[in-house]
């Protein structure tokens, strides 16, 4: 598979950048103004070869968590299908995530819908964290 604009759900241009996001391969890719990928994340048990070359592989589910594919972010790592899936803080190296859970690092659920968990996060400075949390 390559990363041409027809084979994905959308392609947006966000400040000069390309965005492609798939709901059947499960993949958003942010390429830069040169075209090359500048961040992606790919929930699916099969990568993506994008046009530059960068082969974008499923990002690894963290500790208790089971990567399921054909999924919602959130339920493909373990959690609803209304939840977010986020990262599970324990490593900047090699990265695993989780789906979110109320009440950690910030997350928590809609007001209208329970079950619609997200997480403005905490962002790590230094040693320290700061929660993300405008609401």
């Amino acid at each position: 598979m390559t990363d041409e604009a027809d084979q994905f759900s959308s392609a947006i241009t966000l400040n000069g950048n390309r965005v492609l996001t798939a709901s059947t391969n499960l993949v958003v890719v942010l390429f830069d103004k040169l075209g090359n990928v500048a961040a992606a994340f790919n929930y699916d048990l099969t990568a993506v070869l994008a046009s530059d070359g960068t082969l974008i592989t499923a990002a690894p589910a963290g500790n208790g968590a089971t990567l399921s594919d054909g999924q919602h972010a959130g339920a493909a790592y373990g959690a609803g299908t209304a939840a977010s899936v986020v990262w599970d803080g324990l490593s900047t190296t090699q990265p695993t995530y989780v789906g979110a859970t109320v009440g950690k690092d910030g997350a928590f659920a809609q007001v209208a819908d329970a079950a619609s968990i997200g997480s403005p996060g905490v962002m790590l400075v230094g040693q320290s964290a700061q929660s993300m949390d405008t609401h």
